[in-house]
């Protein structure tokens, strides 16, 4: 079986049509529908249904949405091709903020600008950390330092590379960026590409791939980065000290649960599982999630492996759910109060918005919304509301509940 790869699906006419059919080329799983851990139910009595309220249209295949620090009601949006606009979600109005386009590689179909995060005390500190793929097919994580221009733009002549990556293969790039509650940098690594991780990089502690990275950007004196000084893997022989976690095919999206700092994380699977993966607030890191031992609770790679030694996902699934998951955010908006402490996340292949939260000692999966998007990424605003980019149409959406109903909303998808 191949696998799904979203990048083919923003294209245009013809090329959206040559995208669709190399679907199963390299990020997400075509897999037979198998019974996974998720347990799926209705939305649960206290749960308001939501739907998908349309923010804005046209961007080129977006992939990842956010907002700065300083609290503005700006969005903004990181497009693959390598330009990220910022949009005034109440007038309507977008500009460009930053363009690394002439400098981003888009020929593989994994590659581009993929991630994006200011750094936490910005606008004080005027630093723009980027992950994207570069013309050497490389990965490149840089800080961008804006200037005060007068304007709402910044200039990549002030960039810092902090980490270049070498990689064997087009696909499997990760490419998300973020800041944890500790204000360490975390970044994001796929096992390098092709099939079957065929370097065995996901459990090799001396490779940087197929990992979560936490590196310390703030210290003085340290160029380009320093270790922290918890990192699991600090003095140890043939270990990159550079590594948080590891044992992932593809953690595409990520995210901090902003009050209790939990890290939760949607790793792609490839022929069987979608992850979802969990760190809890106060680990220091060291957690193997398995991959290419195993692939969700079952051994893949390693045919006499023991899966309970391994960090196994808090819960998983299969394609009778869909095929490649968008990790998401746990919501902690006040718009949607009945989501409130929820995971959302949604899958590319199906459109479909879920939610996972705890119920009677167990993780239950419910279906918010049966739309027909391409959701390539959740964004969350200053207000930690939510929001999906459609990487086939180019719009953003927000979620929004709709009072006194319940059940699953569908068709979303204009």
């Amino acid at each position: 079986m191949l696998s799904v790869n979203w990048m083919l699906l923003g294209l245009r006419s013809l090329s959206w049509l040559l995208a669709a059919s190399l679907l199963c080329v390299g990020l997400w799983s075509c897999k037979i529908g198998l019974d996974g851990y998720f347990h799926i139910e209705p939305l649960q009595p206290d749960r308001n249904a939501v739907t998908f309220a349309l923010v804005a249209r046209d961007f080129d295949q977006p992939v990842f949405i956010t907002s700065s620090p300083e609290g503005s009601a700006d969005l903004f949006v990181a497009e693959r091709g390598g330009r990220i606009y910022r949009f005034d979600s109440d007038s309507g109005i977008r500009s460009i903020f930053l363009d690394l386009s002439d400098i981003v590689s888009t020929s593989g179909l994994e590659q581009g600008l993929l991630g994006m995060a200011f750094h936490p005390n910005y606008p004080e500190d005027e630093r723009l950390f980027v992950n994207f793929v570069d013309s050497d097919w490389d990965t490149t994580v840089a800080s961008i330092r804006a200037t005060s221009n007068g304007t709402n733009s910044i200039r990549r002549d002030f960039m810092t590379v902090i980490l270049s990556i070498p990689q064997p293969f087009n696909n499997h790039n990760g490419g998300m960026v973020t800041f944890g509650p500790d204000g360490h940098l975390y970044i994001g690594t796929g096992d390098g590409g092709s099939r079957n991780d065929p370097y065995g990089h996901g459990q090799d502690l001396n490779s940087l791939l197929g990992k979560i990275l936490r590196v310390d950007v703030d210290e003085s004196g340290a160029q380009p980065y320093a270790i922290p000084d918890t990192n699991p893997f600090v003095g140890s022989e043939n270990k990159r000290p550079e590594i948080f976690s590891y044992g992932l095919r593809n953690p595409w999206r990520f995210s901090f649960d902003v009050q209790t700092g939990d890290l939760w994380i949607g790793d792609v699977g490839q022929n069987r599982y979608e992850e979802i993966n969990y760190i809890a607030g106060n680990s220091h890191g060291g957690h193997n999630f398995g991959w290419s031992d195993t692939e969700g609770p079952e051994c893949f790679n390693n045919p006499g492996c023991q899966p309970e030694v391994y960090t196994l996902p808090i819960s998983h699934y299969d394609t009778k759910d869909g095929c490649a998951i968008t990790g998401g955010y746990v919501y902690r908006g006040d718009s949607n109060p009945s989501l409130y402490g929820t995971y959302v996340f949604a899958d590319y292949c199906n459109g479909k918005l879920f939610g996972v939260s705890k119920a009677n000692g167990r993780w239950v999966k419910e279906l918010l919304i049966d739309s027909d998007l391409h959701i390539s990424s959740l964004g969350q605003d200053a207000n930690k509301e939510l929001y999906v980019a459609d990487f086939k149409s180019g719009s953003i959406y927000q979620l929004m509940e709709v009072e006194s109903q319940h059940g699953s909303s569908s068709g979303v998808g204009m």
